[in-house]
């Protein structure tokens, strides 16, 4: 219990331990899932992955495997408690009901503020909450009379207030069925960070009886 405690109190950044892990343990910041061996089975999978993103927000699960494993793995599977059909269901529930908070950097907020968004054809409205924010049912991002380009403002203040540094921002386009095959992905600099340090002084004006001088300032 001491090494659950101290995982749930953030003293320790990574827990190894068997599928059965977590019954009772409801940890809601997990953000990565390695499995050591191929699941033999949806109820096993569902169980391991299970302990991430119970916040809802993004998390990932990676399967670690060698070439006999999936042999192992058929040879220990069972009758599966969960169908296909009801594995599906849930995970689509998990997807309706994601928690995309403001507060995190994972999700970009963009603003709905239709004022702020412009594109060469049509008007693509924002929903934040939908899976892919920009361009919903009731606003498309229109490509049927050509390349169509949007521009939205990011709130990234309010994403991340404490930004400070150069970040790679994601962006994939769905067509209502599939995902593009490469994200589009650029480099941005931001700085959302107030200057709370002083910095050197220097000469601004000078004239025939006075200097101003101003200083220049630096975050934490």
């Amino acid at each position: 219990m001491r090494i659950i405690n101290e995982w749930n109190a953030n003293k320790r950044d990574i827990m190894v331990a068997n599928s059965a892990f977590g019954m009772g343990v409801d940890k809601g910041d997990v953000r990565t899932i390695i499995h050591a061996t191929i699941p033999e089975n949806d109820d096993r999978f569902y169980q391991e992955v299970g302990r991430s993103g119970r916040d809802g927000c993004s998390a990932i699960s990676l399967v670690c495997s060698a070439d006999e494993d999936e042999k192992l793995a058929r040879e220990m599977t069972s009758t599966a408690r969960i169908s296909t059909v009801k594995a599906l269901a849930r995970w689509q529930k998990m997807k309706s009901t994601a928690n995309f908070d403001v507060a995190r950097g994972d999700v970009a907020w963009v603003d709905p503020n239709s004022s702020n968004i412009s594109a060469t054809y049509g008007t693509p409205h924002v929903d934040n909450n939908a899976s892919y924010s920009i361009g919903t049912t009731t606003g498309w991002i229109i490509t049927t009379s050509g390349a169509n380009t949007v521009n939205i403002d990011w709130l990234s203040k309010q994403n991340i207030p404490e930004a400070e540094g150069t970040y790679c921002l994601r962006l994939t386009v769905n067509d209502g069925i599939n995902d593009q095959a490469i994200s589009a992905t650029t480099t941005i600099s931001i700085d959302n960070k107030v200057p709370v340090i002083p910095g050197d002084l220097s000469v601004n004006l000078v004239n025939g009886n006075s200097v101003k001088l101003e200083y220049g300032s630096a975050s934490d």
